[in-house]
């Protein structure tokens, strides 16, 4: 008999923790495990992800204080008899652990911690992180049977608070399939090298140091004729400011804006290295992305991101809020090109070995049969892409959706804010894949044909994403093909 998980998370922004969740929760051995999703509906998430909204079970965790939703929340654990609730980030957690308490069912309650309240310093008052680290603290050691740290750091800084729970690291994971291999055999033009930044604009991120290095090293570069480019993805609070920074500084030849997006890999593509002066962080998942196409990082040495980066081998680690160590590791690169492709091979074995979705699927799956009693998945310790843990229906969405990897290319071509790159579908017209994501809810009988994936056809396909114009779009004076948001990690 197939066990029922539930996943929650509050899909508050972009990044690491929406990833997880909608990996694990499309991806789960449909054979042993019945999953529901849970949360707030937010359009640009669900396209994103393609997900259609009669799939997921809505919540809207308004606030801490939002005691409807909580009602709500325990009539789904107890009307779908849930086995298990798998909760993510502070508010899915506060939501999940207590509901999962409150219900008859009384389900097994996991929690992933992906960053900690904690060393929240930037957008909660003092007071505030002190209740909200007492309550997430006193949730761990009473509503929480197992704990979920996505990295090293966070399970040794938090398990000292939760001595009689049990924690455990699972590390994020990404897709390697995504992302281009091919980018190390691509030489780097020493006089335009592309640096980039992809994330959300958020105090966390530190972007005013990285403006403050960015000026620096353009005025140290400029009398030699070496004009090196930065490009910014993502929006959030700190985006105007960011704006303005640039403005001040006269640096808008230079740097350029390109919102929010989602063509990611073609994004890393396109750049030489990524920067993330972040201040802090769990394990962001733009770093294994970034390393898995081959484009080594600058970034801050902060909480887990050492377990992934190695300073002087797949990119360099600077110190928090120094903007003059960033700017000295950045041209550590202009002047040192060749190190460049050479961290950018030694990120994607890194990845390779031990940052893929496979094996961050397999530890869950693993962590979940324990809890339940079940015996241990045959799949467990083999790596399944495209194997039977996933849904058919998604892997043919999601296969037809992308189309093939191009090449990667530079970001010579990409067009600034305000020039789209996609034109978004207009209301009512369905999403990529969506015929195919239907055919999952099917799957969730066991009766259902294994043959309810059929290939997409061309016109099912998401629009490709170049970089610069395709062959032949200059002297047709046809427009570039493009993409539109995405954008925060």
């Amino acid at each position: 008999m197939r066990k029922k998980v539930l996943f929650l998370g509050a899909f508050q922004e972009p990044g690491g923790e929406e990833e997880v969740i909608t990996y694990l929760y499309k991806n789960l051995d449909r054979e042993r495990y019945e999953p529901y999703l849970c949360g707030p509906f937010r359009e640009d998430f669900f396209a994103k992800h393609r997900i259609p909204r009669e799939e997921i079970l809505e919540l809207p965790m308004t606030g801490m204080g939002d005691w409807r939703s909580m009602k709500k929340l325990v009539g789904y654990i107890d009307s779908l008899q849930i086995d298990l609730v798998h909760s993510h980030g502070n508010r899915g957690g506060l939501f999940g652990r207590v509901a999962s308490r409150l219900s008859r069912r009384r389900p097994k309650s996991v929690w992933t911690v992906h960053l900690l309240i904690a060393e929240n310093t930037f957008t909660i008052s003092p007071l505030q992180k002190k209740l909200y680290t007492a309550v997430e603290y006193g949730l761990g050691r009473r509503f929480t049977d197992r704990i979920v740290a996505v990295s090293d750091d966070l399970n040794r800084k938090y398990a000292p608070h939760c001595p009689k729970t049990a924690i455990e690291t699972i590390h994020n994971g990404i897709d390697t399939g995504r992302f281009h291999l091919d980018k190390v055999a691509r030489p780097v033009d020493p006089t335009a090298i592309e640096f980039g930044f992809v994330a959300r604009m958020s105090k966390q991120k530190g972007l005013p140091y990285l403006i403050e290095a960015w000026r620096r090293i353009t005025e140290e570069l400029a009398p030699e004729g070496i004009r090196p480019r930065l490009t910014l993805a993502g929006t959030g609070e700190e985006e105007e400011p960011t704006k303005a920074l640039v403005r001040q500084y006269g640096l808008e030849d230079s740097v350029r804006f390109l919102g929010f997006r989602t063509d990611i890999p073609e994004l890393l593509a396109g750049m030489d290295v990524l920067l993330l002066p972040s201040l802090f962080e769990g394990l962001p998942m733009v770093i294994l992305e970034s390393l898995a196409s081959g484009t080594p990082v600058i970034a801050t040495r902060v909480n887990g991101v050492p377990e992934v980066l190695e300073d002087g081998v797949n990119g360099r680690l600077v110190t928090p809020a120094d903007a003059g160590e960033l700017a000295e590791a950045i041209l550590g690169y202009v002047r040192q090109p060749e190190q460049i492709r050479r961290h950018g091979a030694a990120g994607q074995r890194k990845v390779a070995a031990g940052f893929t979705k496979e094996r961050m699927l397999a530890k869950h799956m693993a962590l979940y049969a324990k809890l339940l009693g079940q015996p241990a998945a045959e799949t467990a310790d083999r790596e399944v892409p495209g194997g039977r843990l996933r849904p058919a229906a998604y892997a043919a969405a999601e296969t037809a959706a992308a189309g093939p990897v191009p090449a990667g290319r530079p970001l010579a071509g990409l067009p600034f804010a305000g020039e789209p790159l996609v034109e978004r579908p207009s209301a009512g017209q369905p999403s990529a894949g969506q015929a195919f994501v239907a055919k999952a809810l099917a799957e969730r009988s066991p009766a259902s044909p294994a043959s309810s994936a059929t290939p997409a056809t061309p016109a099912d396909r998401s629009p490709r994403i170049p970089f610069g114009p395709e062959p032949g779009a200059a002297e047709s004076g046809a427009p570039a093909a493009s993409a539109e948001k995405g954008g925060g990690r």
